[in-house]
């Protein structure tokens, strides 16, 4: 194997372990988080002044602060440099999304929106990469609005909210040219579909899905075809703008033409005001999205969907000014 292979291959396990890094600590599945980590992990929270030192003690530490907490964690654009066999570090942009539940007595919320940066050292353990080193910037923390949200609303869309099961596994990561490449692929499907559908190019974004493609939006609602699933889309959104993001893909390739992967989702959906109060309708959504991929005729196709919504918060309903303060000309 050449070294340049090898790189491409370092580069991609390690950017699949810090997705499960996101996914299983979103989902609490402790066990399986655990095992991302060297034992001699040394981690810096809020500076070197609160370090924690052991793989134990710092899931303890985590497990303890997030008890009860529903979270969403975004990294996004890496810098990875691989010192050696079984030696590397790297860089991640950190967004996330933190509640607990409300105050008991006062039914404020509590939470933030943090922003910040991930500096990371990995080691190759048993040829599996692992997280030895970590260190948390945060460049702002922005606490949630304490009004309780409304549970719904104008705009949002009627479907259960659902935890997304670690669904954990040991899939081994991409070990070929031929595997990075349909990976690289698979990832430009993906982008073409949030630009589509926020585009509302139905006719592109059709030719993204097989024929019998598998659409399972919330519990119970399933969508069979994909002639189907995009005359439902088209219609919800006739009157709406999107911005739709995929963050930390975890895909696997299980043969020649059948692959699965899932995507930490990030979306702003904003309707029509209402034609009578001038207020806003729409939502922001926070989730997953586990899928499975086809490959028809030499090209990759999305087969099948399952969306889990983890958070469905309403847009405010106070109209947006004109303009914004700052940015006038």
């Amino acid at each position: 194997m050449s070294d340049a292979l090898q790189e491409l291959i370092d580069r991609h396990a390690i950017k699949r372990l810090k997705g499960r890094y996101f996914r299983l600590v979103d989902a609490q599945d402790w066990g399986a988080w655990r095992k991302l980590f060297t034992d001699d992990v040394h981690v810096e929270l809020l500076g070197a002044d609160h370090t924690v030192d052991g793989a134990d003690a710092f899931l303890a530490f985590v497990r303890e602060t997030t008890e009860g907490a529903r979270t969403i964690r975004h990294g996004h654009t890496p810098e990875l440099t691989i010192d050696g066999p079984a030696e590397a570090y790297g860089t991640w942009a950190l967004g996330d999304y933190v509640e607990w539940p409300p105050d008991p007595e006062t039914g404020t919320r509590r939470g933030w929106e943090g922003y910040g940066r991930y500096d990371e050292t990995y080691r190759k353990v048993d040829g599996e990469w692992k997280i030895a080193g970590l260190r948390i910037t945060y460049t702002r923390l922005d606490p949630l609005p304490r009004q309780q949200l409304p549970h719904g609303g104008p705009g949002v869309p009627e479907v259960p909210l659902r935890s997304f099961g670690s669904e954990a596994e040991e899939a081994p990561s991409a070990e070929t040219a031929q595997d990075l490449l349909d990976i690289e692929l698979i990832s430009e499907l993906k982008a073409r579909y949030f630009r589509l559908v926020d585009d509302q190019n139905w006719d592109a974004w059709r030719g993204l899905f097989t024929d019998d493609a598998r659409l399972d939006l919330a519990d119970g609602y399933v969508i069979d075809g994909a002639d189907a699933f995009v005359a439902m889309v088209r219609e919800t959104l006739a009157d709406a703008r999107s911005a739709m993001n995929g963050h930390m893909p975890e895909i696997t390739i299980d043969g020649p033409t059948e692959a699965h992967g899932t995507w930490v989702l990030d979306e702003y959906v904003e309707h029509a005001s209402d034609s009578a109060t001038g207020e806003r309708r729409g939502f922001r959504g926070y989730g997953y999205e586990r899928e499975t991929y086809r490959k028809v005729d030499g090209v990759w196709k999305i087969a099948g969907m399952r969306l889990n919504y983890v958070r469905l918060d309403p847009l405010p309903a106070r109209p947006l000014p004109e303009r914004v303060a700052g940015l006038e000309t």
